[in-house]
């Protein structure tokens, strides 16, 4: 007790000395001032990067988020209450008996001959941990069913042996955390896909996140850029994202009637009144993926470029990648939404109608080249995508294109949001732009593509002009 009370005094000390530090002001006379000089400066300052690390840039976050929710004034009742849940783990005693459980669920596979149907995970909210082992079993189950020995084996020896202290440190979890590798472990004994898989795999090495969820950004201190649910609900219910929404998913064998605009803002609002938005270190390929709890987790390097890149357009440019990543994956929950098989079972991937054995890849044309790059045609968020960049591959994202973006909800006219984005891109062409670390959105350091999870790239066609 005395040792804590010695680091509450000397706590206080700190913070008395901080608030009572006053810095020097200099006058200088307005016939001394150098313009010149001060333009330099001051971009200079702009430009400059703090190096604040990813693990600071989350504790900021939750910082702020904490006083947010601790502030008894807002009514964030559900939120403060789901917050709480977050932060509880599994009982000390249960937390033995349930990995014990979970490891032999996984040691016991083998190739079986007995039938099993694809098991139910519902979408849209968290298991319990006897609901996460019963289901764990039914997995297993059914990848003894339908995988080859070969692959069955291959996953064993990496969750036992590579992924091992995941399996044991588990259900010493908060929820946050322990929800996206229980997604993962689900969808790893269910896929017959090599890049799910390995995503998946990846998706277990999660080491850190947001303890608090995405309740308000506050970009360039203004305003009229900040991020919080009210903005979210009125950006994806603007007219541009309902349009491009609905065209999306008549792609999908959505009737026209279950996707009316009325119905739409609807579910919009029902979705960031009831689930979440979080940020953790993904693996560096994910920039974003859905779970089935119907929450977000979102690349956090966007956090430390929000914590980092101070000046007005990088602020800007942040701003924009967190919006249209959101975008992406709600044009997957909006569809699971919709779809009762799919929402009753998220293991059930979307299927769209224009797909078939030799026709499974969209094209998208590259802004400043004759490239095309091929995405999955089944993915809903590439489908939205497709349709938002009216048929470009956003790779990078420059400070014109920007701005277009966070004027989104003032277009009442696709045609017209279209014809200026191709103004924009035109524009560009014309331009040398210099691509900093902030522009890029769907690149890595060496071009290589990001993908949210589900959406990921197949390739990039290089095409002549008598090609094109």
């Amino acid at each position: 007790m005395k040792l804590e009370r010695s680091r509450e005094k000397e706590k206080e000390k700190y913070v008395n000395e901080e608030s009572s530090f006053k810095p020097i002001k200099i006058q200088i006379p307005k016939n001394e001032y150098n313009l010149k000089l001060f333009d330099i400066y001051k971009k200079f300052k702009d430009e400059q990067v703090y190096n604040i690390s990813i693990k600071d840039c989350l504790n900021e976050y939750d910082d702020f988020n904490y006083k947010i929710l601790n502030n008894n004034t807002i009514n964030l009742e559900k939120m403060k209450e789901d917050f709480y849940e977050n932060i509880d783990i599994t009982p000390l005693a249960e937390q033995e008996e349930y990995k014990n459980q979970m490891i032999d669920i996984i040691k016991n596979m083998n190739k079986s001959d007995i039938f099993s149907e694809l098991p139910s995970l519902p979408f849209g909210k968290s298991l319990s941990d006897k609901e996460f082992i019963l289901l764990l079993e039914e997995c297993a189950n059914f990848a003894s069913f339908h995988l080859s020995k070969e692959k069955i084996e291959i996953i064993k020896n990496t969750l036992l042996n590579d992924h091992a202290d995941v399996l044991e440190n588990l259900f010493r979890k908060g929820k946050i955390k322990k929800d996206v590798i229980q997604n993962a472990l689900l969808t790893i004994l269910t896929t017959d896909n090599e890049k799910d898989l390995k995503d998946n795999f990846n998706l277990l090495d999660i080491k850190y996140s947001t303890a608090t969820p995405l309740i308000e950004l506050d970009f360039n201190k203004n305003d009229e850029y900040k991020i919080d649910r009210n903005e979210l609900i009125q950006t994806f219910s603007s007219h541009v994202y309902i349009k491009n929404f609905q065209k999306t998913f008549e792609e999908f064998g959505v009737k026209k009637n279950e996707i009316s605009e009325n119905i739409l803002k609807s579910n919009i609002k029902k979705y960031f009144e009831n689930h979440y938005i979080y940020f953790c270190d993904l693996p560096e390929k994910i920039i974003a993926v859905t779970i089935h709890t119907g929450n977000i987790y979102m690349k956090a390097k966007y956090l430390e470029e929000y914590y980092n890149k101070k000046d007005k357009e990088s602020q800007i440019i942040i701003r924009e990648k967190i919006i249209l990543n959101i975008g992406h994956e709600l044009a997957h929950i909006l569809l699971r939404t919709i779809n009762i098989k799919m929402k009753n079972n998220f293991l059930i991937k979307s299927n769209n109608k224009n797909s078939n054995a030799k026709n499974k890849m969209i094209q998208f044309k590259d802004k400043f080249s004759q490239d095309f790059h091929e995405l999955d045609l089944n993915e809903s968020g590439n489908i939205l995508d497709f349709n938002m960049f009216n048929k470009y591959y956003f790779g990078e994202i420059y400070p014109e294109e920007s701005d277009f973006f966070l004027k989104i909800k003032s277009f009442t006219s696709i045609v017209e949001y279209n014809s200026q984005l191709n103004k924009i891109i035109q524009k560009e062409k014309s331009q040398n732009l210099n691509t900093q670390q902030v522009n890029k959105f769907k690149k890595l350091e060496d071009e290589k593509i990001r993908w949210c999870i589900r959406s990921r790239i197949l390739r990039t066609v290089k095409m002549n002009k008598d090609d094109n």
